[in-house]
């Protein structure tokens, strides 16, 4: 990654990062610099629960089923600690079918089961 692309991604002056790549801060610099700037965006945005809750409502972000597939595969894949899915499964903000969504992912990461506080009109095929 280059010096321009830090300052967009980390919103530091291009004065500050060079004073980091002079002084004692250069270990920080050099790693920035041996990072790719798409996946240290990516691990940015990992820690953001606004892209979790626009899966888990997908009927209305969502037009294309293809795409919505490709965001959760990166989603799952993508090491985040599955308490999130109980903690937005409890989320009173999102639809039902959404937090029901979220229950069901937070069970399937972690074969534990999870209780829903509400009805819900599920259908159940075996």
């Amino acid at each position: 990654m280059n010096q321009q692309q830090m300052h967009k991604l980390l919103d530091v002056p291009e004065r500050t990062l060079r004073d980091w790549k002079a002084g004692n801060r250069d270990k920080l610099y050099k790693l920035l610099e041996t990072l790719d700037y798409e996946t240290a965006q990516q691990l940015l945005n990992m820690h953001n629960d606004n892209d979790l809750k626009r899966l888990l409502e997908n009927e209305t972000y969502y037009s294309s089923l293809r795409s919505f597939e490709k965001d959760l595969y990166a989603v799952l894949v993508s090491g985040r600690d599955s308490k999130v899915w109980l903690e937005l499964s409890r989320d009173t903000a999102l639809s039902k079918e959404a937090r029901a969504r979220a229950a069901y992912l937070y069970s399937f990461l972690t074969n534990k089961m999870t209780q829903l506080y509400f009805k819900s009109k599920v259908n159940v095929v075996y």
